[in-house]
């Protein structure tokens, strides 16, 4: 399969439809709830491989409409098309203002575009209070670079969160059906040795098979 289908009109497709399925906004409800983030007006979060928004929209409906509170969410994205979903959620749910996209490769940030607008932006070291990927490591060639390039621009006492695959049935089904890698744990833990606080859980969540398909690791950067 070319990346037109991983990355074009029918993923996206693909990825609205499997959503309702999977109980993707229980699923990140919980997920942001149990990552216990440190948000307050104005903490500046990067949401690295955003695909169709749910983290990113998630968060910002959380801590905008039921706290009060208003953070700035960079999303980060290689696919346009998941950037349109990303742009219709944050307008549907009227968080959009809050909401800044960019088309850009995870493993290099030195070179991102601001979606609609095309302006090159860099994102420069210890930009960010919050760097959070979900289900984006299995996805690209290089995941290292890609942990090398969050710890990079995330401040220094900044939080960083990571959901990714279980190498257990559940991955190794999921793996198959969708062309994804698993990710050992050794090598999340390997780049990760300059996190303080880091911890590891599985999200509680309705869909089982959510729960048991990936784990979440947390910690703070020294």
């Amino acid at each position: 399969m070319g990346s037109d289908f991983f990355y074009g009109k029918t993923a996206s497709a693909v990825y609205e439809t499997a959503s309702l399925f999977a109980l993707h906004n229980n699923y990140y409800k919980q997920f942001l709830r149990q990552a216990d983030l440190d948000i307050k007006d104005n903490t500046k979060v990067l949401d690295l491989g955003c695909g169709g928004g749910r983290l990113a929209v998630n968060l910002l409906n959380e801590y905008v409409h039921k706290r009060n509170v208003r953070p700035v969410v960079h999303a980060v994205d290689i696919s346009e098309d998941m950037l349109k979903l990303s742009e219709k959620k944050a307008e549907r749910d009227d968080v959009l203002q809050y909401l800044r996209l960019y088309k850009g490769d995870a493993e290099d940030l030195s070179t991102a575009r601001e979606f609609r607008k095309g302006s090159s932006v860099e994102f420069r070291d210890g930009q960010f209070d919050i760097v959070m990927a979900a289900g984006l490591l299995e996805c690209v060639p290089q995941p290292a670079r890609v942990l090398e390039e969050m710890l990079r621009v995330l401040k220094p006492s900044g939080q960083f969160v990571i959901s990714c695959v279980n190498k257990n049935v559940f991955g190794e089904i999921g793996s198959r059906m969708w062309k994804y890698n698993i990710i050992p744990k050794k090598l999340i833990l390997s780049h990760l040795g300059e996190l303080k606080d880091l911890k590891r859980f599985k999200v509680r969540t309705m869909h089982p098979y959510m729960g048991r398909l990936k784990s979440t690791y947390t910690g703070v950067k020294v």
